[in-house]
């Protein structure tokens, strides 16, 4: 028996009517093919090394400059972004607190990207530590108000992902 894409059966001469649910359960649609291409690199390469690259063309800062020799061979694969992730972290966090405003947005960014990356139950261990160095990066913060909310915005989504994914009893310490 054949079936036609408008929800009718077909056997032979005759056709059939056949509901829109059961005709529905009867497709295959590949999720792969309905995925942008974009997403393909995410899942190989990472949102942290998509970000890292995205951020290494935008921001020509020497604070920056330093920052990606460092970590561009611990982060080009989501895969040596998991197994490099305390160097990342150290990384990350003295960038943060040495708290130059011209990289700041980049780093806050970056950090949004390393948790997700990680999530909860990998991030949760550096949640605290990066708390803190985003504070005293908040306090450095003198005369631009788009990194300050850049450092929030990757706070909050930093914080959501936790509240989201994690126990709310481990969460609720910190707040």
């Amino acid at each position: 028996m054949a079936s036609s894409s408008d929800g009718l059966e077909l056997s032979g001469k005759r056709m059939k009517f056949q509901s829109f649910p059961k005709a529905a359960s009867k497709l295959y649609v590949s999720s792969a093919a309905s995925t942008r291409e974009q997403d393909e690199d995410v899942e190989q390469v990472g949102h942290f090394a998509t970000r890292f690259l995205h951020w290494r063309d935008m921001n020509l800062t020497e604070g920056y400059g330093n920052f990606s020799k460092l970590a561009f061979k611990m982060s080009s694969k989501l895969v040596f972004v998991l197994h490099n992730k305390d160097a990342i972290k150290d990384l990350l966090v003295a960038a943060i607190k040495e708290g130059d405003e011209m990289c700041l947005e980049a780093f806050y960014d970056l950090t949004s990207a390393f948790a997700v990356d990680l999530q909860a139950s990998r991030f949760g261990p550096f949640y605290e530590e990066f708390i803190q160095a985003f504070g005293s990066s908040f306090q450095e913060i003198k005369s631009s108000p788009d990194v300050l909310q850049a450092g929030y915005t990757a706070l909050s989504q930093v914080d959501f992902l936790l509240a989201c994914k994690t126990n709310l009893a481990f969460y609720s310490r910190f707040i």
